[in-house]
């Protein structure tokens, strides 16, 4: 698709997509709206309906005007979606203008010629998106319909038509904004808070009472025809949209959050993340592995320097931006939910490629038959392995703090995982004092790898659903230092024998000075 006609609708397959709400609030704010200049805003939209005849090749004629009236269930291009769209948009603001212009009876006229135009052009455009469009697309381009459709009953004075087209707009509209990132939310948030002005205008010229009951308006929707249909569409909607959002990464769920992923860059970075993960889980190679590891771990650093710069970049910008400051605001708190997101799974990554590199050095160290990965030239020590473990207990302790202690489970879980992990280093510190024939020193770093092991133990106990392999690890570990205490108990003794003995030879050896007196009075030594 043609980036000049924004980021906000794509196409997957023969399904298109267009983020309505979204795309329409973008120009908006860009091109007048934001100081409530509807004529400019009016310019922009046929300014970009001319450029996209051309590319979409719709002409009305070489020489004579003919009008040409485009079939939606024709259409294969996405952009005819944002055309569509664009043509109801240059009818309402004009319809705007005009009112805003002038108060001449004979203007109002002219403003309802508009807008009933733009209900045609909408009616085009909801057709269009059922077809070839998301259920989610569809059902927000429905909702702006209505929300048209209700505009032209004001200007008409039909007050119950025009209340019944707000509600059902607003149901559909509030229940979108359920879901999706924090952003999204917020522009479905406004949107309901802007039809709910017009639904208690309507309620206030029915009744002449000025506080419209809210709850029982709605009530009144929920008994409108055709809601039952829509309540279903709304289900299908928000179902396709979850699933959707897990398969290509397009939004993230964090400590309750949830965050679209943009912006582009960012977008082509998380699905290389995404397919290394998904070659991690079919890799049976192990340099081929290290070598996802290294890509993913590039990868996530990639994505979070451009959200660092994207954060910087708009703070700078806050007050120049032609967004709002809301839209601003809520893009900040977007780009902090998925920085700290991604932040947290490059160091879940990073100390999985850790820890897989110390279980290798483990069985290598135990004798085991192991081929080691091409990166490692030299054959590693009980340091390296040390480190590793010390390593790990920075990661697991960085994704504890990070994850927050709001998800109990998972804190306790790190905990027990950070125990295990310092009761291997003390137990690998222990093999080192024990080959520099420090017994002492071994012995009391083996009593205190126990007490870890213990810990361990409770801290799993405690949790509903244990790792079962973490489990494993700590109970092999057990039974290590329960040998190991008796190697170094039995080393420790034999070296003390060995102090012993030569002292012991030393004196055998020794004649008292009165055995020699004895032995030279004898006569056998004269």
């Amino acid at each position: 698709i043609n980036a000049e006609y924004g980021s906000s609708f794509s196409q997957q397959g023969r399904v298109m997509e267009l983020e309505v709400l979204s795309y329409i609030k973008t120009i908006q704010f860009q091109n007048g709206l934001r100081h409530g200049d509807y004529q400019r805003y009016r310019h922009y939209c046929s300014r970009k309906l001319k450029r996209m005849r051309k590319v979409l090749k719709i002409f009305h004629g070489k020489n004579r005007y003919v009008q040409r009236e485009i079939d939606p269930s024709t259409i294969t291009d996405p952009r005819f979606l944002t055309f569509f769209l664009i043509r109801v948009e240059r009818c309402w603001a004009y319809a705007m203008q005009l009112k805003e212009e002038t108060e001449e009876p004979r203007v109002r006229f002219h403003v309802l010629r508009r807008l009933k135009k733009a209900v045609r052009f909408a009616q085009v455009f909801v057709t269009a998106a059922q077809q070839h469009a998301t259920k989610q697309t569809a059902l927000e381009a429905e909702a702006y319909g209505l929300w048209i459709g209700g505009l032209l009953f004001v200007e008409k004075e039909k007050w119950e038509e025009a209340l019944e087209k707000f509600l059902h707009s607003r149901v559909i509209f509030e229940q979108l904004g359920t879901v999706g990132s924090t952003e999204r939310k917020s522009v479905f948030s406004s949107k309901v808070e802007e039809i709910d002005q017009s639904i208690r205008y309507c309620h206030y010229n029915l009744t002449g009472n000025q506080s419209a009951d809210q709850v029982k308006l709605l009530d009144q929707v929920l008994k409108a025809k055709g809601l039952d249909s829509i309540k279903e569409k709304l289900d299908v909607a928000l179902k396709e949209n979850t699933q959707q959002a897990t398969q290509t990464q397009r939004q993230i769920e964090w400590k309750g959050k949830t965050a679209e992923v943009k912006p582009d860059k960012l977008k082509s970075v998380v699905a290389n993340c995404q397919k290394c993960i998904l070659d991690l889980e079919e890799s049976h190679s192990l340099d081929k592995t290290m070598e996802l590891y290294d890509k993913l771990l590039v990868g996530f650093s990639d994505a979070v320097r451009i959200l660092k710069d994207e954060i910087a970049e708009n703070s700078k910008e806050a007050t120049k931006t032609k967004l709002g400051p809301k839209k601003v605001e809520a893009l900040l708190s977007n780009y902090n939910i998925l920085l700290e997101y991604y932040n947290y799974q490059k160091v879940l990554h990073t100390a999985d490629r850790n820890l897989l590199l110390a279980d290798l050095f483990k069985d290598h160290f135990e004798g085991n038959k192991v081929v080691l990965p091409s990166s490692v030239k030299s054959s590693p020590k009980v340091e390296d392995l040390i480190r590793l473990y010390e390593t790990l207990i920075e990661n697991t302790t960085a994704l504890m703090e990070t994850r927050g202690a709001d998800d109990v489970e998972h804190a306790k879980e790190m905990q027990a995982r950070i125990l295990t992990f310092k009761s291997l280093r003390c137990f690998y510190i222990a093999l080192s004092y024990e080959e520099e024939n420090k017994f002492v020193e071994a012995l009391a770093l083996l009593d205190r790898t126990s007490q870890l092991l213990s810990s361990a133990h409770l801290n799993y106990d405690k949790l509903k659903a244990p790792n079962q392999k973490e489990l494993l690890r700590i109970e092999a570990l057990d039974k290590k230092v329960i040998a190991e205490r008796c190697i170094v108990n039995a080393k420790g003794f034999r070296l003390s024998l060995l102090n012993q003995n030569p002292i012991q030879t030393k004196v055998d050896t020794t004649v008292p000075s009165e055995t020699q007196r004895t032995l030279k009075m004898s006569p056998h030594h004269s």
